[in-house]
């Protein structure tokens, strides 16, 4: 399964389903006081946008995601974090 994660501005950050599970799982080790909660989604067709309020590290941010799908797979998402 061939996934990608972009940051803001297209950088790619994580290439491969192997290489974005060892980020995010190392991530959410490190961040035991991890708090999600999804405040808007819309769906057209196979992209996804969502935004989100997360709680990491004794700070609250708001986080706005896009994701692409196919064959009812996430092929890619990019991210974008408030300042």
């Amino acid at each position: 399964d061939d996934a990608k994660v972009y940051g803001y501005g297209g950088l790619l950050l994580h290439d491969g389903k192997q290489m974005i599970r060892k980020e995010f799982n190392a991530y959410f080790d490190a961040t035991p006081d991890l708090n999600y909660s999804i405040k808007n989604k819309m769906v057209m067709d196979n992209k996804v946008h969502h935004e989100a309020l997360m709680t990491a590290n004794n700070k609250t941010i708001m986080t706005t995601y896009f994701y692409t799908v196919v064959n009812g797979k996430i092929s890619s998402l990019t991210f974008y974090v408030e300042p």
